[in-house]
Formats: structure tokens, sequence, C-alpha cells
């Protein structure tokens, strides 16, 4: 049951306090086709959920509800890219359900198989955080000096400018056997795609003549790939909110058959990540650790 009026707004990227905001709405940042409404929800909606357990539910199988509604509470959401933070919801009332209003502890995510990371500063508010939760990821994968170099004179006013710290865009040159002239590949760390860690599918696309076409990177025979970390704001408990990260299990990405697709014609087999690799990357190596979801952790929780 939904107690707001006013449901959805559209978001005002150019405001540059929603900067981070656009890093995950693009989706939504729709400024081309004006008939098709992409509006977000207003982060004051209310609405209450009512549940009901059947007469023949066990306790055990009760709890097992109520826990899995308060991990929801803690790191779920509301529509789409709940992964990073889009529809958090927060808990305000559950006088027959009080547990669901304590937050998930660090202790609890590591005997859960994951790990909780909050970031050692206060907010007033929980987009405040998130804008900071996301703000940390957008510049790990692609700020100047941190996930690209600083942008040389030539560049201008170009948009990213500064070559890619990360090895994806020189494994699609490689690859596909194009490059312009002055970007050849030269990345020591070879054809592999770390930032396919964080979610796929990843779109690649090329500026300037000389260079590949746009090529997708995915799993095998499928889609995408829901991202194992997840960014959202996290309440205390204490009417604080905190920018949190908090990283699913995700041994089995090692193994996972990967392709490098070309505008769905010719598809190439490629890896994500060798641990081996990590001196050759250098937002892994600046944070001394051997793949990208903990170098980001490391990162995420760095002062």
């Amino acid at each position: 049951m939904c107690e707001t009026s006013t449901k959805c707004l559209t978001p005002n990227y150019a405001d540059n306090r929603n900067a981070p905001l656009a890093y995950v709405f693009f989706p939504a940042d729709n400024d081309k086709d004006t008939d098709v409404s992409h509006d977000v929800l207003r982060e004051d909606l209310l609405f209450t959920l009512q549940l009901r357990f059947a007469a023949a539910a066990s306790e055990t199988q009760r709890q097992q509800v109520i826990e899995t509604l308060r991990w929801w509470a803690n790191f779920g959401g509301l529509g789409a890219r709940n992964r990073r933070g889009t529809g958090a919801v927060q808990v305000e009332q559950a006088d027959s359900l009080p547990s669901l209003l304590n937050p998930v502890t660090t202790q609890e995510a590591e005997q859960a198989g994951c790990r909780l990371v909050l970031r050692n500063n206060s907010c007033a508010d929980p987009v405040t955080a998130w804008k900071q939760a996301i703000t940390r990821l957008r510049d790990f994968r692609q700020k100047a000096g941190l996930g690209r170099n600083p942008p040389g004179k030539e560049a201008g006013n170009k948009k990213p400018a500064g070559r890619s710290r990360w090895p994806e865009a020189d494994a699609v040159r490689r690859l596909s056997g194009r490059h312009a002239a002055m970007h050849a590949p030269e990345h020591l760390a070879g054809n592999v795609f770390p930032r396919g860690m964080f979610g796929m599918p990843i779109i690649f696309h090329f500026v300037g003549w000389g260079e590949p076409a746009d090529h997708q990177l995915q799993p095998q025979g499928k889609d995408r790939l829901p991202s194992p970390l997840i960014l959202r704001p996290y309440h205390d408990g204490n009417g604080q909110w905190l920018p949190a990260a908090l990283l699913l299990p995700h041994d089995h990405l090692q193994q996972m058959p990967v392709v490098l697709q070309r505008e769905r014609e010719k598809t190439y087999p490629v890896k994500l990540w060798e641990k081996r690799l990590a001196a050759s990357v250098e937002p892994i190596k600046t944070q001394q650790a051997d793949d990208p979801l903990h170098a980001f952790l490391h990162y995420f929780a760095a002062p």
C-alpha cells in the first residue's frame, strides 16, 4: 500500500550534485526519445508491506522468511539496478516483527560467506551516503589518475580523456586487430577483462578512426551476470547512514566461460581475470590486492 501521492521524478543530471547518480541511472538517462518517460521513484516514497504466514508454516520456516526479509531490507530494494543501490528501502516501523529494524552486522555478513565494508563517515540522510558509495566505484573504475591516465594536451575537452589503466580496451584492440594509430595495444596484462567481475554485460564503445566497432562482454550462453558487489546506504540503527559495500560469494567467476562479441557476429572466448596478473593492473596493484573486487573494497574503505 503506497502512502505517497507524488511517486516519480525525472533526474536532473545537469546538477553536479547528481553526477554520481548518472553513473548508475544511465539506462534511464533519456535525452533522445521524448515520447518515452524514464522517471524514477522519489526518495521519500512510503509503503506498507503486509506479511501473512500459512497456518501450516513451522517456526523454522517463519524465522527463515523473517530473516530473508531483514536482509532484503538491508541490501535489497525495489525495481532495477538494486545492486547499485537504486530502490533501497528502510523499515521504519515493524511492531510485530521488531527484528526487522536491526541492521545486518559485518559479523553476520562474514558468517554468510560475504564481506561487508562500511565507510567511516556517517551521513544524516541516505542519499548522501549512497552518492558517496557510488562515487567510490565510479572513481575506482575510471577517474583520471586512478582508473585512467591523466589526459594529455591533445585530448582537449574529449571525455573520457586519458588512456585506461585497465586492460580491457587494449584486449579488444588485440582481438579485433583494429586500433587508432596513436592507440596501439600496450597493456601488459594481456587479453583479460577484470571489470567483468563487477557485472556483465559490458559494452565497449570506441571513438576515433581505425578503432574497433562496438563489442560486448557477456557470460557464454547468457545475456548478463548480476554483480556480486552491492553498493547502498546503510542505516546503523541510531539515525545515521553510512556508505556500504557488500561483496557476495564470487569464486565461481574465475571459472565462468565468458565471450567477447562483436555486434552479434564474431565471438572470442576470453578470461575475466588471473591473479598472477595483479601487478600489471595499476588500480589493483595500488590497493595491494590480487583481484579487482577486493582491490575495490580496499579503496572503498580508505579515507
